[in-house]
């Protein structure tokens, strides 16, 4: 990367590097903490989980999708899921 342009458009050459390798991280084997069932008839929306623990908290969001078929908004809501984590402090 020669960091001349900051649009890979521009180059593409540049901004192609995906790399695999043998010892990236697949699973931490953690086991399951908690589970949440979302009700069938759950209206599709941005959600958000607390969790507590000795004074502190966090909110886990999510989203709910409308099903399928039927009726559907002409909104789109376009969500760059987990990015915030890249800027937490923690």
């Amino acid at each position: 990367w020669k960091n001349e342009v900051m649009h890979w458009c521009q180059a593409p050459r540049e901004y192609a590097a995906i790399h695999f390798h043998d010892d990236d991280l697949y699973d931490c084997g953690w086991e399951t903490d908690f589970e949440i069932v979302i009700p069938q008839r759950t209206p599709s929306g941005v959600y958000g989980i607390r969790l507590c623990q000795d004074g502190d908290q966090d909110i886990l969001p999510f989203y709910v999708l409308p099903p399928r078929a039927g009726y559907k908004n002409e909104v789109c809501f376009l969500a760059s899921t987990f990015t915030h984590q890249a800027y937490a402090n923690h």
